[in-house]
């Protein structure tokens, strides 16, 4: 689909996917969206053989399959044993890093401060560093 010019409708799973990719030699893109969401950077990269024999080694794969069925969204971390305000702002900024740029993938919803999502304040902390990080990104 090089140069062409490209619409598409919705940014869903699929659609930021998409966007991702035809964007890149689109000679114009348009999106058409009606409810903006978070696309955060997913980190992925593959696993080298050393990688995986340590961590078989080391248990992770049987830590991991316990921890879905231990972890609020079955991952293999949880909510940090925090509130969000009990950390310094300084603090809270080298968190939202720690998640957002070393980390990435869902970490940064489901590792986060324990208050997240029960807290609007803490919430609104939390879309704010997302939104602030994506900016400086794109």
């Amino acid at each position: 689909m090089k140069r062409k010019r490209i619409a598409v409708i919705g940014t869903g799973a699929s659609g930021v996917q998409t966007i991702q990719e035809v964007g890149r030699d689109a000679t114009h893109l348009t999106v058409y969206q009606r409810t903006p969401n978070y696309a955060l950077p997913m980190n992925q990269r593959k696993v080298n053989d050393e990688e995986v024999v340590e961590q078989k080694k080391n248990g992770y794969y049987e830590k991991t399959f316990e921890n879905v069925y231990t972890t609020f969204a079955g991952f293999n971390y949880d909510f940090k044993e925090m509130n969000t305000f009990d950390a310094t702002p300084e603090e809270r900024e080298k968190f939202y890093h720690h998640l957002l740029v070393e980390k990435g993938g869902f970490e940064f919803w489901l590792a986060n401060y324990q208050d997240t999502y029960k807290d609007e304040k803490a919430n609104m902390e939390v879309c704010y560093a997302a939104t602030s990080y994506c900016e400086t990104m794109y």
